[in-house]
């Protein structure tokens, strides 16, 4: 296994210094959105995601039975979280009516493709049906 608390591996930041850097980075993003900030911010996301499943691998090759209790303790707050987090997306699905959606952007944003820098392409949006008395 590399020697994680160096870096010495590949040339890369040691485990102390990713640390920082990602305390870092979460007290960064706060407030608004600057333009053009989606693409980075869901960039940043994936390579959490990867991080995170790559972290939990590192942790299960220990022995120590305090790590695997602090692990399954920080899987259990993701999972809340999750939990927590789909009703929002939810309404920030339709608050933004992203249903409307025109079928290559949807399959963009399913794939992590989007241009961010054009607007998003959408279906017309269907008439009111009319009430007849």
């Amino acid at each position: 296994m590399p020697d994680l608390c160096s870096g010495a591996h590949h040339g890369s930041m040691g485990i102390h210094q990713l640390a920082g850097t990602l305390t870092a980075l979460r007290h960064t993003i706060t407030g608004g959105l600057p333009r053009g900030a989606c693409a980075v911010l869901l960039e940043i996301m994936a390579a959490c995601c990867a991080l995170l499943g790559q972290l939990s691998e590192a942790l299960r090759s220990s022995e120590d039975p305090r790590a695997a209790a602090a692990h399954a303790r920080l899987i259990e707050t993701l999972f809340r979280y999750t939990v927590r987090e789909q009703p929002q997306c939810a309404i920030h699905l339709e608050s933004t009516a992203a249903h409307l959606l025109a079928d290559d952007d949807l399959a963009a944003a399913c794939e992590g493709t989007t241009d961010f820098s054009r607007p998003a392409t959408v279906h017309s949006q269907p008439r009111a049906l009319s009430r007849h008395r």
